[in-house]
C-alpha cells in the first residue's frame, strides 16, 4: 500500500498568488488588445478617414475645376490672338491705303525713269511713319518690313530692324513668285521663306484709274503675332494653327496639328467657325478674325490640363500617408514607454 502511494504523481497545487498573477497577465493582454483596437479606430476616425474623404473630394472636384479653368484660359488667349491679328491686318491695310493715296509716292511709282530706291524711300517712310505712330502693333514687332515694288522691278522699303541683302533677295523672289496673289483681307504663305513668316500681298494701283503700278509686300512675323509661348508653357503639347479663308495653313505648331485640322471640318464650311468642343483627347477652340479671311485654331491636350492635378494629388496622398505612419509610430512609441 505504501509503495502505490509513493508511486502516484504529485499533483501541482497552485498558490493563490500564481492564480492572481496569471489572471493579471490575461487582463493585461486583453487591455493591450483593447488599447490597440481603440488606437486603430482613433487613427481611422481622426486621420485616415478624413484623409480618404479629402482625396475623394479632391479627385471628384479638382479635375472639373482644372478643365473649366483651362477652357477659360484658352478662350481668353484666343480672343487676345484674334485681336492681335486684326490689329496687324488693320495696320497693313492702313499702310496700303495711305501709300496709294499719297500723290508723291504714286508719281514715283508711275515714273519709270525715277530711281525709286532713293527718291521713293522718303515718301514711303512718311507714309509708314504716319500710320505706325498710331498703331501699337508696329511696336510689338509683328510687322518685320514693308517693301514696295514697281513694275520694272525697282523697289523701296522700310524696315524698323534694318534691311539686309539676304532679306532684299528674299523679297525680290517673293515679288516674282507671288505676282498673281493679292488681297487686303488675308495673309499668304510663300515657299522657301522662313517658317514663322506670312506675307501681306496687295497690288499697288493708281487710285483714280485703278491701273496696276506694282506690288506692296509686308513680311509678318507670325510667331510674334500669335505669341503662343505662355499658353504652350502652361499646357504642353498644345497645337496652334493660323489658316486662311480656304483652310490653307499659314502657321502651325504641334505634332498632331495636321491630323486634328483634318478632323475638324471640310474647307467648304471653314469660314463658318465651330463651337468649342472635344476632338478626341484635345479641347478645340476656333475663332475667325473679325472681317478677315483668317482663322485661329487651338487644341489643348486633355492630359496637360490634369498634369498639375495629378502632381498635386500625388503630393497630397504622400503627405496623408506620411501623417498616418508618423502618427501610428508616435502612438506606438508612447504606448511602449
Amino acid at each position: 500500500g505504501k509503495s502505490s502511494l509513493y508511486n502516484e504523481p504529485k499533483r501541482k497545487v497552485r498558490r493563490p498568488e500564481a492564480v492572481k498573477e496569471m489572471a493579471h497577465r490575461r487582463g493585461n493582454v486583453r487591455r493591450k488588445r483593447s488599447l490597440m483596437v481603440r488606437m486603430f479606430l482613433l487613427v481611422c476616425v481622426t486621420i485616415l478617414g478624413p484623409s480618404l474623404l479629402m482625396l475623394l473630394v479632391f479627385y471628384r472636384t479638382i479635375p472639373a475645376r482644372m478643365e473649366s479653368q483651362a477652357k477659360g484660359n484658352v478662350n481668353f488667349y484666343i480672343s487676345q490672338v484674334t485681336a492681335s491679328v486684326a490689329n496687324t491686318m488693320e495696320l497693313a491695310q492702313d499702310i496700303a491705303y495711305n501709300a496709294m493715296i499719297d500723290d508723291s509716292l504714286c508719281a514715283s511709282m508711275q515714273d519709270l525713269d525715277m530711281y525709286l530706291a532713293l527718291q521713293g524711300r522718303d515718301d514711303l517712310l512718311r507714309v509708314v511713319g504716319g500710320v505706325a505712330a498710331y498703331q501699337s502693333t508696329w511696336k510689338r514687332g509683328a510687322v518685320n518690313s514693308v517693301y514696295l515694288f514697281r513694275r520694272d522691278g525697282a523697289f523701296t522699303f522700310y524696315s524698323p530692324r534694318g534691311s539686309y541683302e539676304q532679306e532684299q533677295r528674299r523679297m525680290q523672289s517673293i515679288y516674282e513668285a507671288a505676282n498673281e496673289q493679292s488681297s487686303a483681307e488675308t495673309l499668304f504663305s510663300i515657299e522657301n521663306t522662313p517658317e514663322n513668316t506670312a506675307y501681306f500681298l496687295l497690288d499697288y494701283k493708281n487710285i483714280d484709274t485703278l491701273e496696276p503700278l506694282g506690288k506692296l509686300i509686308m513680311e509678318i512675323d507670325v510667331d510674334t503675332l500669335l505669341n503662343a509661348g505662355d499658353l504652350t508653357e502652361l499646357y504642353p503639347n498644345t497645337c496652334l494653327a493660323l489658316s486662311d479663308g480656304e483652310g490653307k495653313l499659314l502657321y502651325g505648331e504641334g505634332e498632331d496639328l495636321q491630323e486634328l485640322l483634318e478632323q475638324t471640318e471640310d474647307n467648304s464650311s471653314y469660314l463658318q467657325g465651330t463651337a468649342p468642343g472635344w476632338q478626341g483627347r484635345f479641347y478645340h477652340v476656333s475663332q475667325r478674325v473679325d472681317d478677315e479671311e483668317l482663322r485661329v485654331d487651338i487644341f489643348i491636350p486633355l492630359p496637360s490640363m490634369y498634369d498639375l492635378v495629378w502632381e498635386g494629388s500625388w503630393i497630397f496622398s504622400a503627405l496623408c500617408i506620411a501623417i498616418v505612419l508618423l502618427t501610428v509610430l508616435a502612438a506606438a512609441v508612447a504606448y511602449h514607454r
